[in-house]
């Protein structure tokens, strides 16, 4: 069944429900390299395979960038 949400502030239609699990696989998102928020609340990583996305529901990924301390 196809739903619209919200991911990272664009409507998109996702086949669902599903996981946030399930969808940053669908997505190819590695879910050890990102911080999810689902509906205002940050998951903690044990739960990205409960918690369930539906109709409407809006989806931030933070992708974890890698950097140095450089001198300025």
């Amino acid at each position: 069944m196809q739903m619209r949400i919200k991911f990272n502030g664009k409507e998109t239609v996702i086949e669902g429900p599903c996981t946030v699990a399930e969808l940053l696989e669908a997505r190819e998102i590695n879910e050890h390299m990102v911080s999810v928020q689902h509906n205002g609340t940050i998951l903690r990583r044990e739960d990205y395979q409960r918690a369930v996305v539906r109709e409407g529901d809006d989806i931030k990924v933070l992708h974890f960038m890698g950097g140095g301390s450089g001198s300025a």
